[in-house]
């Protein structure tokens, strides 16, 4: 099947997604960097009352903690970028990819329909998406493919 008929056809749902790393808007920065580390994920979302209220990604770390030297003790709620774009289980993956590219992002949280947190889309699983598609094409592909020779060796 071509790509273009899986990127609507498939869903969310299907991309294996990576369970949420879940803080409430009071915890400690320092809480929400050391789980990014201990869970090796490039993003924590921030929930209150059971609810999407923002996002905390490598990108926040570097640019609204660590650049200005920001008290860890801080509340994440200060550093979250709040009312995250997410998608649902049941969008198509070409709408995660559409989203994605539209808002510069690694990381969209996904939503129920009741709007409770059930994961998170990640750049990383797209690729591997894409690569599932395409898997002759990728694993075939020269160590570096600019310094292809137009000479053909061996028989």
């Amino acid at each position: 099947m071509a790509l273009h008929d899986s990127l609507k056809r498939d869903t969310v749902a299907d991309l294996e997604i990576n369970p949420p790393v879940i803080f409430d808007p009071t915890d400690p920065v320092r809480d929400a960097v050391a789980a990014m580390c201990d869970h090796g994920v490039g993003c924590v979302l921030v929930c209150d009352a059971g609810k999407l209220a923002g996002i905390i990604t490598e990108r926040d770390v570097l640019t609204r903690i660590l650049s200005v030297q920001l008290d860890l003790s801080t509340p994440v709620r200060q550093v979250m970028s709040a009312d995250p774009d997410r998608v649902r289980p049941q969008d198509p993956v070409g709408e995660v990819v559409r989203r994605m590219h539209e808002g510069g992002f690694r990381h969209i949280p996904v939503v129920d329909a009741d709007g409770v947190v059930v994961g998170v889309a990640s750049v990383r699983r797209l690729m591997e998406y894409l690569v599932d598609h395409f898997p002759n094409s990728i694993y075939t592909l020269p160590p570096s493919p600019q310094l292809e020779s137009a000479a053909r060796e061996g028989a």
